[in-house]
């Protein structure tokens, strides 16, 4: 229940939503796409990047 000068002698109840596994679930689903989003990104811009400098990029994964 909230209560606040505006009501007056009345309360107003607000419903919290209790956290449940589906929105945990979501948000790790989320974060874990994301991030192999970033890794993919990265991986292709210092593919690319070195694909035309005529050296091997395996060389820079040692």
């Amino acid at each position: 229940r909230v209560q606040h000068c505006s009501l007056g002698d009345r309360s107003l109840l607000v419903p919290w939503e209790n956290p449940s596994a589906s929105s945990t679930v979501g948000i790790t689903i989320t974060i874990l796409l994301l991030a192999a989003i970033i890794t993919g990104g990265i991986w292709w811009w210092r593919r690319r990047k070195h694909a035309g400098s005529g050296t091997d990029f395996r060389t820079f994964l040692i």
